[in-house]
């Protein structure tokens, strides 16, 4: 399925129950690129911390872009 720019992406959707656990207890997370699926979506990766960690969780972020160039790649437009 392609999108449109008349079709806004879904934000409803099963993905959810990975984010809303986190924002419950209040745990720091951070989200980053980490490739793309075998049909050119992108995937990421989610780095959740204990309370009170948000430091530590944006220093082990920033050493894995450091140490790749996933969050340079950007999946291309299909416009149907």
């Amino acid at each position: 399925m392609h999108m449109t720019a008349a079709e806004p992406p879904d934000l409803s959707g099963d993905h959810r129950r990975f984010s809303i656990p986190v924002s419950y207890f209040g745990l720091p997370s951070v989200s980053l690129p980490c490739g793309f699926s075998v049909n050119g979506l992108p995937i990421g990766m989610q780095i959740i911390g204990n309370r009170l960690h948000e430091a530590l969780i944006l220093r082990i972020g920033v050493g894995f872009e450091s140490a790749t160039d996933f969050h340079h790649h950007r999946p291309p437009m299909v416009w149907s």
